[in-house]
């Protein structure tokens, strides 16, 4: 009878000690995943928070060029007057308005500009700057003509009225520098958002518009983006 009550009481200890064993492992697997969880949470916090100064930056960027392209239509409507009164069928002996008007055209020595004749023709240009072409002189009509075409659809132009009916067209580009300075900051961004998404080490994110339902950015492979997956990663 006493040892089958202490192998009863070995019984009941070794089930207490397993017990035991087991609530310890399951309060150490939980802390564990709260942790992993909560260090996951603050790489993601992190990679939002990235996110959103650089948001803020390209705000800023596009309110720098936005203000710049301001600044050179602004210098060429200056031009554009001066190309009016140029082209005015008035009274030419006043040389005085005729040499100030020249002055200003000449004085644009940065923002490339066009000028076509009523037929859509070729008249002058200025400041062009073609790749794989070093002077401007060697440019040929149709690449102008071209330019010219573009910069009429970002709406980048200005009629002249030169006689009765007949009009020509000013258009006008963006200066080197501009093009430039678009382009370093084009350059930086994709740098940021190449190093953003190659990062292994950041806890997969989506960047998703509310509005439109498109990813704006994710460190997800291509593969677990697709169309048929994405609802079960917003899920």
């Amino acid at each position: 009878m006493d040892i089958y009550s202490s192998k009863q009481r070995w019984k009941i200890a070794l089930i207490l000690i397993s017990l035991l064993i087991i609530g310890t492992s399951l309060f150490v697997s939980n802390e564990m995943v709260k942790k992993i969880a909560d260090r996951e949470h603050h790489k993601a916090k992190q990679w939002t928070q990235t996110i959103h100064k650089k948001v803020e930056l390209v705000k800023l960027t596009t309110g720098i060029f936005k203000a710049l392209r301001e600044k050179e239509r602004e210098k060429i409507q200056t031009v554009v007057e001066a190309q009016r009164t140029i082209l005015n069928p008035s009274d030419l002996s006043m040389n005085q308005d005729i040499d100030f008007a020249l002055n200003i055209i000449q004085s644009n020595k940065d923002i490339p500009v066009i000028l076509l004749y009523d037929d859509g023709t070729v008249s002058q240009h200025k400041n062009l700057h073609v790749t794989g072409i070093e002077k401007e002189e060697n440019v040929n009509d149709s690449v102008v003509l071209s330019l010219a075409k573009a910069w009429k659809e970002a709406g980048r132009f200005f009629e002249i009225n030169v006689y009765g009916d007949i009009k020509m067209a000013f258009l006008f580009g963006e200066s080197a520098e501009l093009m430039r300075l678009e382009k370093e900051s084009d350059s930086l961004i994709q740098s940021f958002n190449k190093d953003l998404i190659d990062d292994a080490s950041l806890t997969p994110v989506l960047l998703v518009d509310e509005q439109t339902g498109k990813i704006e950015a994710t460190n997800y492979p291509s593969s677990a983006i697709r169309k048929s997956k994405l609802p079960a990663l917003l899920a």
